[in-house]
């Protein structure tokens, strides 16, 4: 079987290196996890791998939108709407930096979210 690492994955994808170690993590994106010195090293079968692709980055590449119908351009949005208020949620907790945000600094974030 052929393997990626997730240094190949984000240079595929055209995300951080960082954020496939969190899909993989969050069991988002299927991956073989191993120790390395005391690490998690995640192996993503290639074969799953495009499949896993196909079905949830389609039309997303660079953080731009290729040529797709109107209908794959709202899925992406609402997507994108559904993370940020999780993001929101994680900095209203203080899970992002361990810490919880401010009242204020949430709703600038919220506005700017809107725009």
């Amino acid at each position: 079987m052929n393997y990626l690492s997730t240094l190949e994955v984000s240079k595929d994808l055209g995300i951080p290196k960082r954020t496939v170690q969190s899909y993989c993590k969050e069991g988002f994106l299927p991956a073989l996890v191993s120790l390395n010195k005391g690490k998690p090293c995640y192996k993503i079968e290639a074969h799953s791998y495009l499949s896993w692709k196909n079905k949830n980055f389609k039309g997303i590449k660079r953080g731009k939108f290729s040529k797709h119908t109107s209908s794959d351009r709202e899925i992406v949005i609402d997507d994108l709407k559904s993370l940020a208020q999780i993001w929101l949620e994680w900095c209203a907790s203080g899970k992002l930096t361990g810490k919880p945000l401010g009242k204020r600094t949430i709703e600038i974030y919220e506005y700017y979210f809107t725009l």
